[in-house]
């Protein structure tokens, strides 16, 4: 009532019930698991695996101290007590039967010498019975050999025996064939008797061979104390043993029959006992546990209430971090987008001798100052500066567009003037032919050296965040993060030579060092968000031990040193799992990374008639095969499957362009021959034919360069399917783990993804990468297929 009468003071809040319930389910989630966990742990104890046994409860520990669970956290800690003292006590009770068994080694020595005397009596007297006939007290003394064998653990002489057993059987079998069969009065009555007697034999034999079969799969059985199984397979031995009239046997095995059902009244007695001894163990734990709960009920209240309003605090502070993060991005993938359209848009044109009636730097421009503005307001003044340099930058590419518009204005006029300097006559054109090849390689020279220069800053940039990158993973493990971001000394330097290209009008280029840029750019705020939580972390730290010297040294138990512990060895495996992912992280950007560098060089490489680079998807390959060999050490089957498909598909990549190179070494050839063709010709030969010819030539170059554009939108594609299978699986994963498969599923858009690839490959008449995407589809379709199943199974 008093509760009812708070509420209706403070008012209903929809939102802090409904927040409330999703807490309250993910508690009880987190305590079924713990649940689990305890009862396994308890199940291990029965077998005596008390390391086992300690290590599961400190997991379940782990998990109720989520959740604030204070009361079974401090009952498993008093169970873990009595686990560790269960232990000593089993270590002691060996150790005291191990002084036994050395105290009564010397009387055992003299035993085992009575017992080898008797033996080479036992098989004495048994050979002797055997030669008068005597095979079943020949047999009974083999039995009480057998004995003495066991009880002085001696496998060869047992082996031995049995080598013996076998042919005092074999003995009695020709000695009882001897007495039974009649004289023989003719020749073909000895014929079938032959026949009926290799009849019977092979049948006694496959009958013995099937019960020993048997008796012994009954004794490996009984070793496992699966006695039922075991008495059922002797009782079988018997009736086999029986039906060939090997009666010593059958007597033999039904002795071991009640002995093994003695063994198996021993047995449940004994687990009875440890039942109720355990039973009672529980019983008092359960009371230290009510005990413990009433000390510290009100305590846990008021922990809960207090973790509850941070938790609650903290959700809605990232909330809104998230949707404004989320929301800058939107405005500069925008912005870029409208970019690169703008750039794409613009070359078209220039080939085709026109240009774009408005430019898109203006736009790109004021987005960025409203970005700029916004990040200002928080305080993130590192943004600011960044966001400032690509203002900056764009302010440059506007006056460089005003600059090309200029250029293309003239242009239009010299290509005019141009086509009206065909007319002129041979000698002139021969005149002016040797300025015009002094100037080419002159700006090639100029060219190579600008490129050099490019290169210089690039491998600058990337040296210093190869070492920047292994020093801040240092930082990280020794909790140092003092170190000065090189970010942004990064960026400038991309930035420096995006410039550069930019005002060269290499627009390809700039592309590629517009992507580092972004790229830097994201792990410079994931730098940040982690130099952040670092620092938040660091400041837990401090109020912990604050909090730790305040508390009076007896709240310091072994119960709380335990606790700490548990928690260090948590974060340590934590932090090694972060490693790792790391690690595999790096190799799989620095192959993704090589595969988008390689695959606009050798592009370029093809416009040019150069094909001397050398191909990087040998070095791609090995790198994934690496990354498979550590996801395979650490069994991560699914990402070792999914590293499969990248090493599968770069091998066919591979593949596909050393048939590129040879096709492109063919066209390199014919375009010498041409060329030389053209220079013999004289200036009467170019004629309108000739002027048809350059234009077929450069209509191919229009479509080679629209076919790598579809290459680029194929390849994108296909990257975006790949990444969003691979990322959704781990999610549907730890989603079964949970219980709660309520996240939508993502092969549908994947599917989708690969219908679109799979249509712009017909388009082009690309009959093997049909087939390969078509085969993509089904695959992601059975995947939905059983995942849809499993959905079903679930529920």
């Amino acid at each position: 009532m008093d509760e009812q009468r708070e509420k209706k003071r403070e008012g209903f809040d929809p939102t802090k019930e409904a927040f409330f319930s999703d807490l309250n389910d993910m508690q009880e989630e987190i305590m079924t698991e713990a649940y689990e966990l305890v009862k396994h742990a308890l199940s291990l104890l029965e077998t005596y695996y008390y390391d086992d046994a300690i290590e599961i409860m400190r997991q379940a520990i782990g998990l109720y101290e989520q959740v604030n669970r204070k009361q079974e956290v401090d009952a498993l800690y008093s169970k873990i007590s009595e686990i560790q003292l269960l232990k000593e006590k089993r270590f002691r009770e060996q150790e005291f039967e191990i002084e036994v068994e050395e105290e009564e080694i010397s009387q055992e020595s003299e035993i085992v010498e009575d017992k080898k005397k008797k033996l080479e009596i036992l098989i004495s007297e048994a050979g002797e019975l055997i030669e008068n006939h005597q095979f079943d007290k020949a047999l009974d003394k083999y039995d009480e050999t057998d004995l003495l064998y066991q009880q002085l653990n001696d496998t060869h002489g047992q082996e031995q025996l049995n080598k013996m057993i076998e042919e005092c059987y074999n003995k009695k079998a020709d000695y009882l064939r001897q007495l039974k069969v009649p004289e023989i009065s003719s020749e073909d009555t000895k014929a079938d008797k032959l026949i009926l007697f290799k009849e019977t034999k092979l049948k006694e034999s496959q009958i013995s061979s099937q019960a020993f079969e048997l008796v012994g799969k009954a004794s490996e059985l009984a070793k496992g104390y699966l006695f039922d199984e075991a008495l059922k397979l002797y009782h079988e031995s018997v009736a086999l043993f029986e039906e060939i009239n090997w009666m010593n046997e059958a007597k033999n095995i039904k002795k071991i029959i009640d002995e093994l059902q003695k063994q198996k009244v021993r047995v449940e007695e004994t687990a009875e006992q440890s039942r109720l001894e355990r039973e009672t163990v529980r019983l008092n734990t359960l009371r230290k546990e009510e005990k413990i709960i009433e000390q510290s009920k009100n305590i846990e209240e008021m922990q809960v209430q207090a973790k509850t309003l941070r938790l609650k605090e903290l959700s809605e502070k990232k909330q809104e971090e998230d949707d404004f993060r989320l929301e800058i991005s939107n405005k500069v993938d925008f912005a870029e987008k409208l970019v690169r359209e703008y750039e794409l848009g613009m070359k078209k044109a220039i080939k085709q001798g026109s240009i774009l009636a408005q430019s898109v730097y203006p736009e790109v421009i004021t987005i960025y100052e409203s970005i700029k503005e916004m990040v200002s307001q928080r305080g993130w003044n590192d943004q600011v500066t960044i966001y400032e340099k690509q203002i900056k930058f764009y302010k440059n590419k506007l006056q460089q567009d005003f600059k090309l518009r200029d250029i293309e204005a003239k242009k239009g006029e010299k290509q005019k003037i141009y086509e009206d300097s065909l007319k002129v006559t041979k000698k002139e054109e021969e005149k002016s032919f040797l300025p015009t090849l002094e100037d080419v390689r002159s700006l090639e020279q100029q060219e190579q050296e600008s490129r050099m220069s490019i290169d210089n800053l690039i491998n600058s940039a990337e040296k210093m965040a190869r070492e920047y990158d292994i020093a801040f993973k240092k930082a990280i493990k020794k909790g140092n993060l003092a170190i000065k971001s090189k970010y942004p000394e990064i960026l400038d330097l991309y930035t420096q030579a995006r410039n550069y290209v930019s005002q060269k009008g290499w627009i390809e280029e700039a592309a590629v060092y517009s992507t580092h840029i972004k790229k830097y750019t994201d792990l410079y705020n994931n730098e940040l968000n982690v130099r952040e939580i670092e620092a938040k972390k660091i400041e837990k730290d401090r109020e912990f031990e604050t909090m730790h010297i305040i508390q009076t040294s007896d709240a310091m138990t072994d119960i709380k040193i335990q606790e700490i512990k548990a928690l260090e060895e948590d974060r340590i495996k934590e932090e090694e799992s972060l490693e790792f992912r790391k690690q595999i992280d790096s190799m799989v950007k620095t192959a993704e990374k090589m595969a988008r560098e390689y695959d606009i060089a050798f592009k370029k490489a093809i416009k040019k008639g150069n094909l001397g680079i050398e191909s990087e998807y040998p070095h791609i390959i090995e790198l994934y095969r690496k990354v498979q060999s550590l996801v395979n050490e650490k069994n991560l089957d699914d990402e070792v499957a999914i590293y499969s498909t990248h090493i599968k598909k770069y091998t066919e990549l591979y593949n596909k362009e050393l048939k590129v190179r040879e096709i492109e070494a063919k066209k390199i050839e014919k375009d010498r021959e041409f060329e030389t063709m053209h220079i013999i010709q004289t200036s009467d030969a170019i004629t309108d034919i000739k002027i048809q010819k350059i234009k077929t030539l450069e209509e191919g170059q229009i479509k080679q360069e629209e076919a790598l554009e579809i290459r680029k939108l194929i390849d994108s594609m296909v990257k975006s399917a790949e990444k969003m299978a691979r990322e959704y699986d781990i999610a549907f994963k730890k989603a079964i783990k949970k219980g709660n498969l309520e996240i939508e599923s993502e092969y549908p858009h994947i599917i989708e993804l690969y219908i679109k690839v799979q249509s712009l490959a017909k388009e082009k008449n690309l009959v093997d990468e049909v087939a390969i995407y078509s085969t993509h589809i089904k695959k992601y379709t059975d995947l939905y297929n059983n995942e849809l199943n499993i959905r079903e199974i679930e529920a």
